[in-house]
């Protein structure tokens, strides 16, 4: 057990494209500032807008409509009414969204210090900052494009982000290709990227694994066998 996302720690959130990273980085973003705990979400992909509407989805639950759905447009006026009445009071919760591209982990730990200073003067201590992802997360110049180098670089200036501004931090991180030639699809930690620097500075490495994104694309379940779902 983890006992929760402590102060100081740094937790890996991994999987493949598709696994769910953003949707349970969000999640976790959405549950600390609906108690109230002051959070940072630094976006570098995904635009502020869409990690909104996912907030608003997930503080929902079951009486709201569906994330796809708000992207698409297939909802009806009731639906949106209750919709805009949750981000109305979302707006007023301490959660910050930051899409800004491009940004180093130098630049993403100057940010939420900054963010951190101003919510500690509205007596909202910062909680917990999300990142997403550390593939995104532009590089020093330190190791020119060694790749297995910088995500090790990022994941350790990550850690001290964390314990110098005594938050949880999330880094989602995606992982290697060698998992989708493997018949079992779950993942280990060898499939992390730079696993081993990564590793040592991480506190826990959380792995996301759909087992319904692999049986949707196996060649049975296309062909529409039945006992596809059951494996």
């Amino acid at each position: 057990p983890m006992g929760g996302l402590a102060p100081g720690s740094l937790i890996i959130l991994a999987g493949r494209t598709g696994a769910g990273k953003t949707l349970v980085g969000s999640a976790l973003a959405s549950r600390f500032a609906a108690s109230g705990k002051g959070v940072i979400y630094f976006s570098l992909e995904v635009p502020s807008r869409e990690i909104a509407a996912r907030v608003v989805c997930e503080r929902m639950g079951a009486r709201g409509p569906i994330y796809g759905d708000i992207l698409s447009g297939r909802v009806d006026l009731d639906q949106l009414e209750r919709f805009m009445m949750m981000a109305r009071e979302i707006e007023g919760s301490p959660l910050y969204l930051d899409d800004t591209p491009a940004m180093s982990m130098q630049d993403i730990h100057l940010e939420a210090k900054k963010r951190a200073a101003i919510m500690a003067r509205q007596e909202t201590p910062l909680a917990l900052v999300v990142v997403d992802h550390a593939q995104i997360v532009k590089a020093s110049n330190r190791y020119q494009g060694n790749r297995v180098n910088e995500l090790g670089e990022i994941a350790n200036a990550a850690k001290v982000m964390a314990k110098q501004l005594g938050c949880a931090v999330i880094l989602c991180s995606q992982l290697n290709r060698s998992v989708e030639g493997r018949e079992d699809k779950r993942p280990n930690l060898a499939d992390l990227r730079a696993s081993g620097e990564v590793e040592e500075a991480a506190d826990a490495v959380l792995m996301l694994y759909r087992e319904a994104y692999y049986i949707e694309r196996s060649p049975e379940y296309r062909a529409g066998d039945p006992a596809a779902c059951d494996r």
